[in-house]
């Protein structure tokens, strides 16, 4: 298939990376909102989650995702501890309700982490 026949002359297409996507979140969105949306998944609900690891030992040229270069673990350690509050968190509202389909790490580099820190996030 062409390229012109999927995306003729003049079409800008989003570049799709998330869902919900970003426009969706906004000063508007608060707690009580994100909530709403998690009680809204159907029990029994098969779901895939996405883990965003920020961090990156070097920059790619071609990337375009939220990310940020360190060659040191600290920052790694603060960001690693809140995730697994929102793990915790997000377990309360859908984890025994629904079956983890798949599980998905991006980033960044999810390579960044430990071994057993990679290990205990799943």
């Amino acid at each position: 298939m062409r390229h012109e026949t999927l995306f003729p002359a003049g079409w800008n297409v989003p570049r799709y990376t998330s869902y919900p996507t970003a426009p969706h979140f906004h000063d508007g969105v608060d707690a009580q909102t994100f909530a709403n949306w998690l009680w809204a998944v159907p029990d029994g609900e098969r779901v895939s989650l996405y883990i965003h690891v920020p961090f990156c030992d070097r920059l790619c040229w071609f990337c375009a995702c939220h990310t940020k270069q360190t060659q040191r673990y600290d920052p790694v350690v603060p960001f690693l501890s809140a995730l697994r509050r929102e793990i915790g968190i997000l377990g309360g509202f859908i984890g025994a309700r629904t079956k983890i389909a798949a599980l998905h790490f991006g980033g960044g580099s999810p390579t960044m982490l430990k071994p057993q820190d990679l290990t205990s996030l799943m």
